[in-house]
């Protein structure tokens, strides 16, 4: 048996790609956790991936049965491979290493799922592969994308704790891809290296990546972002590339907070309800109340605090027993009080000028490098009540962005 044959430069895969895809006709090989043959057939499987690479050729296909795979070293070194894994395939390293390399060219890997907390997942540096339906859990880095023209297809990032997707290289094309996480210092996506230029990252989504959910180094450049979301605590979306195309690119304009006085406490005080970075255009800022107030809350406002500055957005109103389904909205300038739409009586306003759901707008512009918090402040002493805050913004600057505090 002829083996595997050398590394292909990126001037030369694409040819390669065609003459050898997933329509040749290599040989097929099987693996199976619960058998021990080899290879030839599903009923003498090999119990490893390990034993599947060694023996596979170019053009070959592997296909792997269900079940968990505790392999160290994995790396797919041979061109034009496919990989089919059946729902339940999970790859994990516990000799602490990377689950699964790809170094060969045009390779096809379809439905592996790489979960090693504390080990990168998929470690790609192969030109003109392609993944499809492959996940990453609990990694550093989920995908870490090295080769030029590499393609992913409904692939996920879960809980990555650096990176979900790590792009270095030239002409990456990502398709409904996601990466989610839950607040931690992550990125979601991250052009990381000046060589991921012309990359194409198309209806991706990225949730909970605190540092950011999509973010463009320096010298990375005429990518394109279309129809892509970014939101539930994500941080900004940074941008220090140039000639980069962020069309239709959509952020969490609505964020919300809840202040809850039994959670609080009772007497004067004061609730972070969103931090605020950049420069930004707040629509409208509303609450409405949950669960009634108590009778001892009063002069509730809402202000800017950047730590040692506060400053007023809106004057004082008095919740004293505001039933539930009331409403607080913010109008016209910072001398006008919160106002108070109380649910036990018909109620309207007037006087909020923009017509964005109630609001009068207003631009926050927070100081450099600093965390600056819209917040409400209150005295008196009650401790139960309950108002679910909600902020609509839109960005003014590049880093102008509003979350959850």
């Amino acid at each position: 048996m002829t083996k595997k044959a050398g590394k292909l430069t990126s001037n030369d895969y694409t040819s390669f790609l065609f003459q050898h895809s997933r329509m040749s006709q290599g040989h097929s090989w099987y693996v199976n956790a619960s058998k021990s043959g080899d290879g030839t057939d599903p009923a003498n499987a090999f119990a490893t991936i390990t034993e599947a690479l060694v023996a596979v050729d170019v053009g070959d296909f592997i296909y792997i049965a269900a079940g968990t795979y505790d392999e160290n070293g994995l790396d797919l070194d041979t061109n034009a491979v496919t990989i089919i894994g059946d729902n339940g395939v999970l790859i994990t390293n516990t000799a602490a290493g990377t689950c699964f390399t790809i170094s060969g060219d045009t390779c096809f890997v379809y439905g592996l799922v790489c979960r090693q907390a504390g080990q990168t997942g998929f470690n790609v540096t192969g030109n003109g592969i392609y993944m499809e339906e492959c996940i990453g859990t609990d990694n550093t880095i989920a995908f870490d994308l090295n080769g030029d023209y590499i393609r992913l297809v409904r692939c996920q990032d879960q809980n990555a704790t650096t990176t979900g997707f790590d792009l270095s290289a030239i002409g990456a094309t990502l398709y409904l891809c996601a990466s989610l996480a839950s607040g931690g210092a992550s990125r979601g996506f991250y052009l990381s290296h000046s060589n991921a230029d012309e990359c194409l990252l198309y209806q991706c989504s990225s949730q909970g990546n605190a540092t950011a959910g999509f973010e463009i180094v320096s010298g990375a450049d005429h990518n394109t972002l279309a129809y892509c979301t970014s939101g539930g605590a994500d941080g900004v979306r940074v941008d220090n590339g140039s000639n980069n195309v962020w069309s239709n690119f959509a952020y969490q304009d609505i964020v919300t907070h809840v202040t809850d006085w039994s959670v609080v406490g009772g007497g004067a005080g004061s609730d972070n309800l969103f931090e605020v970075t950049g420069a930004v255009n707040v629509l409208f800022i509303y609450g409405h109340v949950e669960t009634q107030m108590h009778a001892d809350i009063d002069t509730l406002k809402l202000e800017i605090d950047d730590g040692t500055v506060q400053d007023d957005i809106t004057d004082t109103v008095d919740p004293a027993s505001a039933p539930i389904g009331s409403i607080f909205i913010k109008t016209l300038t910072n001398t006008n009080p919160l106002e108070l739409l109380m649910s036990n009586q018909v109620r309207i306003s007037e006087n909020a000028a923009s017509g964005k759901k109630g609001g009068a707008a207003f631009i926050v512009n927070a100081k450099n490098g600093v965390s600056s918090y819209i917040r409400c402040t209150w005295t008196g002493t009650g401790s139960t009540g309950m108002i679910h805050w909600h902020v609509q913004y839109e960005p003014l600057s590049d880093t102008g962005y509003i979350t959850e505090a």
